[in-house]
């Protein structure tokens, strides 16, 4: 176990020698996020995930760039992130509560928007990290899904599962589902969910089908409902994404869907599956659940009962509400709740003024906040949050420029600054 103080020491020095490779910085947020769960952070790292400890330290630390390369007006929701963090504030029972206070506003509002801030000014000097950015995504998906099948191999979480069986509930051994290194089952049917639509951004064919057989393969084994539904929606989406190879696109796709199938009944998982989608008890107490919020959300309309407070404590209801921005509303308030959903919102927003790709990353940024929606994911674990900012932070914004003498000048807004003599530069090969 590290003490907090030592966690921040740590990335404070990290933050400090990568604070000129900045590329290589956000692929080790993006390995934290990914490899380290909520439940070893808490035994290893107690306090604020190394992630959102790292990316903030970078932002303060990192050298800041000249005035024509600011990102003037691109900023997502500065006026929404300080009325959540007031909101947040009066909710809590200070100083008591300021720990926890502090841990939600660090990685579910102030991590994020460092990642992307840092990401787009990157990017707007370097637009081929994009594809870098983009491609660790991937491998670090890979890896997971591989070790996932891994857990079904042995019929065990093969690391971690002490932590993990104290940590939650239940224990993924004994749920029969598999989550990789990503915590929870759900939580690994959110990455497969989000990544699904960015194989539209990769040119390569092989890799598509490769890629989405992956996203398929990783929801059948954490089977997840609506992470399956998603990825199998959004496959098509990508299948037809790719006009001039869509006869070969639909022949792989449909290979790639009875291969999922192949795959859960070699597993034994159809039954498993089948039985999470004819509903039961869990429907019933969550749609209890609902309608108590429904009749109760007036008492916390403006300010909440603080940071992890649970209406099952109290006896109200028997379930989790299963939704993030309904725990939040319940923690601090449904006006926190809804400042939430429209920061998460903006990131979409800003997503869609990308120069490429632009419809991949909105798809990619809608089905992160439908999935949190299914279950409490960013409130149960608040580290995932980045995995929106991953996605955002992919976006191309603006124009790149260069003076007739060869001095390289950049402007993010596409506003011309006063030297004269601009040629633009031709858009980056993605692949």
């Amino acid at each position: 176990m590290f003490p907090e103080p030592l966690t921040i020491g740590i990335c404070a020095l990290l933050a400090l020698v990568l604070r000129r490779r900045p590329l290589e910085l956000l692929v080790l947020v993006q390995v934290l996020v990914l490899l380290v769960p909520i439940s070893v952070q808490e035994y290893y790292f107690p306090g604020i995930h190394p992630a959102a400890v790292l990316i903030v330290l970078y932002y303060v630390i990192a050298p800041r760039p000249s005035a024509n390369e600011q990102l003037r007006g691109v900023t997502p929701g500065r006026g929404l992130h300080v009325a959540a963090l007031v909101l947040a504030l009066f909710s809590s029972d200070l100083p008591g509560e300021l720990t926890s206070l502090t841990k939600i506003a660090v990685t579910v509002l102030l991590a994020p928007l460092a990642y992307v801030l840092i990401a787009w000014r990157t990017i707007a000097s370097r637009p081929e990290g994009v594809k870098r950015l983009r491609w660790a995504l991937f491998g670090l998906l890979g890896f997971n899904v591989a070790f996932a099948a891994l857990q079904q191999a042995f019929s065990s979480p093969v690391v971690f599962e002490d932590i993990n069986t104290a940590y939650y509930n239940w224990g993924v051994v004994t749920s029969g589902r598999r989550a990789g290194l990503m915590g929870t089952p759900l939580d690994l049917g959110l990455l497969c969910a989000v990544c699904t639509p960015l194989v539209a951004a990769v040119r390569s064919p092989t890799a598509r089908y490769v890629l989405v057989a992956t996203c398929t393969a990783g929801a059948v084994l954490a089977q997840s409902r609506t992470a399956l539904i998603v990825v199998v929606l959004v496959a098509f989406y990508v299948v037809l994404s790719d006009t001039r190879r869509l006869v070969g696109n639909v022949i792989a796709g449909a290979v790639i869907l009875a291969g999922g199938a192949y795959l859960a009944n070699e597993l034994g998982l159809f039954e498993s599956i089948g039985s999470r989608f004819s509903g039961g008890y869990g429907d019933a107490y969550r749609l209890s659940a609902y309608g108590w919020f429904v009749d109760n959300y007036q008492s916390f309309l403006i300010f909440g009962n603080g940071p992890f407070s649970d209406p099952r404590s109290t006896g109200a209801i028997t379930s989790s509400l299963e939704n993030t921005y309904l725990v939040y509303a319940y923690n601090f308030g449904v006006l926190f709740a809804l400042a939430l959903f429209a920061i998460h919102l903006s990131y979409a927003h800003r997503a869609g003024q990308s120069r490429e790709h632009r419809s991949a990353l909105v798809v990619a940024c809608l089905v992160f906040i439908l999935m949190i929606c299914s279950y409490s994911g960013v409130a149960a674990s608040p580290q995932l949050a980045l995995i929106l900012a991953m996605v955002a932070g992919q976006a191309l914004l603006g124009h790149r420029f260069v003076t007739t003498s060869g001095t390289t000048i950049r402007t993010v807004t596409g506003r011309r600054d006063s030297s004269a003599g601009y040629r633009r530069v031709s858009k980056p090969k993605d692949g």
